[in-house]
């Protein structure tokens, strides 16, 4: 039972050793090692993330969980734009095709006259 417990704590102790060296290195080689971009900066300030107010305050680095979660914010504020777009476009299309509707046009009469016009032209030959 003892030798169980020794083993165990043997195992630990180098893990969390390990796990500390490696966190340690992390926070050293990952801290602000993302150069910006123009684009960078931009997004940064537009997604408010790092509470930069500017582009002449963003730093020239910054963390790349910085920048990551900068652009997941771009990414999702890109896809409700072109939700919202598309929901406006739906209804523009509905009221469209209500007011074609209501002037007697449809698809199938707008087929029927190009197809009676290309006889007609075939016919003339």
């Amino acid at each position: 039972m003892n030798f169980q417990r020794y083993i165990i704590s043997k195992f630990m102790r180098n893990q969390n050793i390990t796990l500390n060296i490696r966190r340690k290195l992390s926070n050293e080689n990952v801290s602000n090692n993302h150069k910006t971009s123009d684009f960078d900066k931009k997004v940064l300030v537009w997604t408010k993330t790092g509470n930069y107010k500017n582009v002449a305050e963003v730093p020239e680095y910054v963390g790349p969980q910085v920048i990551a979660k900068a652009k997941n914010r771009l990414r999702i504020r890109v896809a409700n734009i072109m939700m919202a777009l598309t929901a406006l476009g739906c209804v523009v299309m509905i009221i469209s095709g209500k007011r074609a509707h209501e002037r007697g046009e449809s698809v199938e009469k707008m087929g029927r006259d190009w197809h009676e016009s290309i006889n007609k032209k075939s016919s003339s030959n």
